[in-house]
Parts: C-alpha cells; structure tokens; sequence
C-alpha cells in the first residue's frame, strides 16, 4: 500500500514533467500484472484528464476518471463515501489520482469560515476517505494532488498542513520516507 503525496504540482492540468515522471515510475515498480489510474475528485481530477491519460497510455497505464468539479473534500466523505472504493473496483484501479480538499477552502474562506477550521474538516474528511480505502483497498497506490496555489511556508496554516499531508496520521505508514 502507498500514499505518496506531491506538495506541488502534480495536478493533471498542470503536472510537471517530474512529477508526472515519477508518478509513473513509482506504479510501474510497484504494481504487478496490468497498470489502471483512477483521477478522482474534483475539478483537478477533471480538468485536464485527456492530457493525463495520454501521458500513461505510453507506459501501459490506463487511465479512467471519477470526479466532480466544485466537490470539497466533505462531500467524498459524508455525502458519497463509499464513491472512492467503488470508482476503484469499477475501473480496476491500481492506483489513484486523488484531488481534493482545494474546495473546502476555495468556497469556505470567502464565506468568512476561518482558515484554521476549515483545514481541520478537510483533514478530516481527507483521513476518512482514505482510511476507508486502505482498510478496504490496501494494494492501491494514491497520489494526493497539494494544490500549488498554496505556500508551504508562508504561514502556520500552511506549514501545518503541508506537515501533516507529508507525516502526518493520514499518511502515517504509508509515506515512502
């Protein structure tokens, strides 16, 4: 089981040559027998799909896509959360492309929700997603989408979040360092 989390640019509209590259280079020396991708999530998991899945098809890896544009990360938690497992079981997957949590803030901090709550939700709903993956699902590799609109280390939030994506209790064991 994996979760290699990419703090920058590794959304499928905007992925980097390197970050694309070592995507497909950690699936193809993980995941033995046929190679299948799921984008899931939201408009990252949308946008630019077409370029994604031609960027696998060379390396034998199918691609499919489950995702809806506009989703925080509550919504693949309480609303559909069983949406992640089936989408895998329903396209075979082997690993996914996971893009979510950018909503929650997108949406929550024009609408006055304080910063500091509205990571907490969303780490929470990140955690139950995955958690209910990995109990159900422990042979799929995730590659969580970081948003690079963020900043790392432009502020706590920020640092907090980025800490906690890398090492922290969603990751816990599943960080390759």
């Amino acid at each position: 089981r994996g979760f290699y989390p990419f703090a920058r640019s590794v959304g499928a509209s905007s992925a980097s040559a390197a970050a694309r590259s070592a995507m497909i280079s950690t699936l193809l020396n993980t995941a033995a027998g046929s190679h299948r991708f799921l984008a899931f999530g939201d408009s990252w998991a949308w946008l630019g799909f077409d370029q994604f899945k031609a960027s696998l098809a060379p390396h034998g890896i199918n691609a499919s896509r489950h995702a809806i544009p506009g989703t925080p990360a509550g919504y693949w938690a309480w609303a559909q959360p069983e949406a992640l497992v089936n989408a895998v079981d329903a396209t075979n997957a082997d690993a996914v492309y996971l893009s979510i949590g950018g909503n929650d803030f997108l949406e929550g901090l024009p609408a006055g929700h304080h910063a500091e709550t509205l990571f907490e939700e969303m780490m929470a709903s990140t955690r139950l997603v995955l958690t209910r993956l990995f109990e159900q699902r422990p042979h799929v590799h995730v590659f969580h989408f970081g948003y690079e609109l963020l900043d790392w280390s432009s502020c706590r939030v920020c640092e907090a979040f980025g800490h906690e994506e890398l090492h922290g209790s969603a990751s816990k064991g599943m960080c390759p360092d």
